[in-house]
């Protein structure tokens, strides 16, 4: 592979845009390799009808989409944050209709300034993407602010092809990869019970972390 094939896939995992690589990112890697992912961590979060509901770096909106069939009967609403204008659109037009019937809400924003008030959601997800946060402790600070008491939050990562891509310098424009330092942070901003197991999945084997708020 080109130095410069790679350059600009690198470019477009971190923030995918309108062209070729950010088609290519959108369609190989969001589209199929992590739809198993998303929609497991909507699993996990074991979401009940009347729960707000928050993920962070959608891409598409397939796990938006999955959410939001947990609270179409309750008072429950599915919110979305990305900073990519490409993905915003592709969600949009995905999920037209769960925004029409005021399900979805749908944000371009960053992690390190989300606009909502504290303890705002009941459940956080996101996939793959906490390692392009530009500074991971004040990510998961601003999502501890944002997290109701009793809340959780779900994280699906691929450890073993975290590595090799970042081996490979695929990760070039994101921070640290390493889950544990992910873990080991979510912690020092006040998440208890951080732990991490394995997922099968679809004949896919994944990791979870779960994270626990406690502001009582």
């Amino acid at each position: 592979m080109t130095n410069i094939f790679r350059e600009y896939l690198a470019q477009n995992l971190r923030k995918p845009g309108s062209g070729f690589f950010g088609w290519y990112v959108t369609k190989n890697i969001f589209l199929r390799r992590n739809v198993v992912l998303e929609k497991s961590a909507v699993k996990l979060c074991q979401i009940e009808s009347h729960y707000n509901v928050l993920e962070v770096g959608f891409g598409p909106g397939v796990g938006l989409e999955a959410a939001c069939k947990y609270v179409t009967g309750g008072n429950g609403k599915i919110y979305g944050i990305d900073f990519s204008d490409k993905m915003v659109s592709l969600a949009k037009s995905r999920l037209a209709k769960q925004i029409h019937d005021g399900k979805v809400c749908i944000q371009k924003g960053n992690v390190l300034d989300l606009p909502f008030e504290n303890d705002t959601f009941h459940r956080v997800f996101h996939c793959n993407c906490y390692y392009f946060w530009p500074d991971l402790q004040a990510g998961c600070r601003e999502l501890y602010r944002v997290m109701r008491p009793r809340a959780r939050m779900v994280t699906t990562i691929r450890v073993d092809s975290i590595k090799a891509i970042t081996q490979k310098k695929y990760l070039k424009y994101g921070q640290t990869s390493d889950h544990v330092e992910y873990m080991k942070t979510l912690e020092k901003v006040g998440f208890k019970n951080v732990s991490m197991r394995n997922v099968e999945d679809q004949g896919q084997t994944f990791q979870a972390i779960f994270a626990d708020v406690d502001k009582t």
